[in-house]
């Protein structure tokens, strides 16, 4: 009878299923560096609070790496997994309004204390602190109207998604290989990024000092977007060097090098190394050659030049097929200039109209120039002591912080847009 016991398993009244495995290891990670605590002693709160703000922020974390929901769905979220058991606080405390509460109480420089005091802790630990960072910027879209009051949610030019959706921009400070975050800035979606990279490199430059005692030796990462000579100068005399890319339309004469001096090889790359003045001192400019890159530009121009042109062809013909209240040939023509110019095209293509044909004829002259740059990237350094490919390497490492964007927009992982917050203290 024993044995007949212990060998048969009844089918079972209830079964329940936790999460485990993703939950606990970012539990564990969490109590390795510290973080509700570390949180808890920069925010200021009430001694007899029963879930401590540093609680909150964390939990909120985790639920947004792994099962983003919205504040009142963490508490229903906790109960299914083992966190739970971990906190050794009840589910029902992790309701909207605590979360709410708990954030009210968050500042500006609570959050600037806390990023540093998080470094420091992981500098401790690990010791991951680099002389080469990545910065770039993004932005995210919302849902607010043009009645709700925002600061930070302005309309600019989004990096993808509509235009008419009111922006939040984001700037950031990467590690290179792994692109663990260093500094964030937010900052309104109008805001131009060159215009915001003096103000951010201020804020990285004091972080960097402050936690490596010395900014000299730090190299920066950036493109083109917050080239001006302004920025790159400021940076200079705080000690920072600087890899980067350039508009190639500002430097034509770079263009106009022949590829039999571009003596260097470097995987599928020709290269060639020169020294020139830019933004005001004598720098290193390392420009590239990728055969694959030039064939697959000018295929993708002249896709476009055909595209556009059938356009304009059916629109044109269609005005011709009415019976009445035609538009004038110079009226048509100034609307497909402008269709022209919206896309991007207009140097590219002229139109004239003789009777009742549509006649679209190529600029020769702009598209030779166009050419000259396809296949192209220019590079510039003050680091001259790095080969071309230790150059070339470091600036195509900023693709790791363009993947840190993806994850913060991708909807199943950390979910921040579109941004459903409607005040700019919880956005931040």
């Amino acid at each position: 009878a024993i044995i007949k016991r212990l060998t048969t398993i009844p089918d079972p009244l209830e079964v329940e299923h936790t999460a485990f495995g993703e939950v606990a290891a970012l539990w564990a990670q969490a109590e390795e560096i510290d973080l509700i605590r570390l949180i808890d002693e920069v925010i200021p709160q009430h001694p007899n609070r029963e879930i401590s703000i540093g609680t909150f922020l964390t939990v909120g974390a985790i639920n947004r790496a792994l099962d983003p929901r919205s504040k009142d769905g963490v508490g229903r979220w906790i109960k299914k997994t083992v966190l739970g058991d971990l906190l050794s606080q009840p589910s029902e405390g992790f309701n909207s309004q605590s979360f709410w509460d708990a954030m009210d109480l968050v500042e500006d420089h609570h959050i600037e204390a806390i990023e540093e005091k998080l470094w420091g802790k992981i500098l401790t630990l690990y010791h991951l602190l680099t002389d080469v960072l990545l910065w770039d910027t993004t932005n995210f879209a919302t849902h607010m109207d043009g009645l709700t009051s925002s600061e930070l949610a302005q309309r600019g030019k989004p990096k993808k998604g509509a235009p008419d959706q009111r922006l939040i921009g984001l700037g950031m400070a990467a590690t290179p290989a792994i692109g663990l975050p260093f500094l964030h800035k937010v900052y309104a979606g109008n805001q131009h990024d060159a215009k915001l990279f003096p103000e951010a490199l201020g804020l990285l430059v004091h972080r960097y000092k402050h936690l490596a005692k010395t900014s000299d030796g730090l190299t920066l990462i950036i493109d083109k977007g917050n080239n001006s000579e302004g920025n790159i100068q400021f940076g200079n005399r705080q000690g920072v060097s600087f890899i980067g890319s350039l508009k190639p339309s500002h430097f034509p004469s770079f263009l106009k090098i022949p590829l039999k001096a571009y003596t260097e090889s470097i995987g599928s790359y020709l290269v060639h190394r020169r020294g020139a003045k830019i933004f005001g001192k004598e720098r290193t400019v390392v420009i590239t050659f990728h055969q694959k890159l030039y064939e697959r530009q000018k295929k993708t121009l002249q896709a476009r030049l055909d595209k556009v042109s059938l356009e304009l062809e059916a629109r044109f013909q269609e005005e011709q097929s009415k019976e009445s209240h035609r538009h004038k040939p110079q009226i048509l023509i100034k609307q497909y200039e402008a269709y022209l110019k919206k896309k991007g095209l207009h140097s590219f293509l002229r139109i004239k109209i003789r009777g009742k044909r549509l006649i679209i004829f190529r600029a020769l002259r702009p598209l030779r120039n166009r050419e000259k740059s396809f296949g192209k990237t220019i590079l510039f350094s003050d680091r001259d002591d790095l080969s071309s490919q230790q150059i070339m390497d470091a600036y195509h490492g900023k693709n790791v912080l363009e993947e840190d964007f993806k994850f913060l927009k991708d909807r199943h992982y950390l979910h921040f847009e579109p941004v459903y917050h409607w005040t700019d203290q919880k956005i931040k």
